[in-house]
């Protein structure tokens, strides 16, 4: 009913679809513009070693991707900070990594 409510009153605007090839295009843009700016940009996995580390991030911490791949944020993190983080952590991810 709806849909056919927008066709009567022209509306042609199409939904986004992640999976069309417009959305896949959409992503690659994205990965480049993570990739390449100039603020750190940190994934990590539910253990909290890091995935994903762009140039911004090899910047402010002076590590190269390929070298901290794997290894635990905590690496990244003062010291006087871990024992907050991972309180923080455990708070948002309570049940294996999961909230």
């Amino acid at each position: 009913m709806m849909k056919q409510k927008a066709e009567k009153k022209g509306n042609t605007k199409k939904r986004y679809n992640p999976a069309s090839e417009e959305g896949e295009k959409a992503r690659a843009l994205a990965s480049e513009i993570i990739a390449i700016t100039e603020d750190a940009v940190i994934s990590v996995g539910r253990d909290q070693n890091i995935l994903y580390f762009n140039r911004g991030a090899e910047k402010i911490f002076g590590y190269n991707a390929d070298e901290i791949a794997g290894k635990p944020l905590d690496l990244l993190i003062p010291l006087r900070f871990v024992d907050a983080h991972k309180k923080t952590h455990r708070w948002f991810f309570p049940v294996a990594g999961i909230r």
